[in-house]
């Protein structure tokens, strides 16, 4: 047995098909809270919860295809794992926000917080965006 601290592969950020496969859990797990919390919500949905599996969809191929495009397909490196946390975290926000919205729907209600998530979700979501297109343009 080794124990040394060399013997620790270091890489600079998942790979592709590291991110790709913590997206598609991402979505699973987004149908599965879909679909729980309509059986103990008495069988009442809301369009804000059975679609927001989307946004890690969407968002999961559209940063795939960003950062093979950019031939970063092995490793993502240096500042672009700030641009694909930006983006991911963005996503997540979208993905939260969407799911609250579907509570509040199904709970008959309404919360002017919930912008805030979509707010900050497309905010993050451009930022990454950019911030990639800057980086790959130098």
């Amino acid at each position: 047995m080794i124990l040394s601290i060399s013997a620790i592969k270091q890489t600079d950020g998942p790979s592709a098909k590291r991110a790709s496969l913590g997206y598609a859990a991402a979505i699973v797990a987004c149908i599965a809270v879909d679909n729980i919390y309509a059986l103990f919500g008495h069988g009442l949905r809301s369009p804000s919860m059975d679609f927001m599996f989307l946004y890690p969809l969407v968002g999961g191929l559209l940063m795939i295809a960003l950062i093979s495009q950019n031939r970063l397909s092995v490793r993502i490196i240096g500042r672009t794992r700030v641009c694909f946390n930006m983006f991911s975290s963005g996503v997540a926000s979208l993905t939260c926000g969407s799911m609250l919205r579907g509570i509040m729907d199904i709970a008959g209600t309404s919360s002017k917080y919930i912008a805030i998530f979509f707010g900050l979700g497309v905010a993050l979501c451009l930022a990454g965006i950019l911030s990639l297109a800057r980086r790959s343009a130098k």
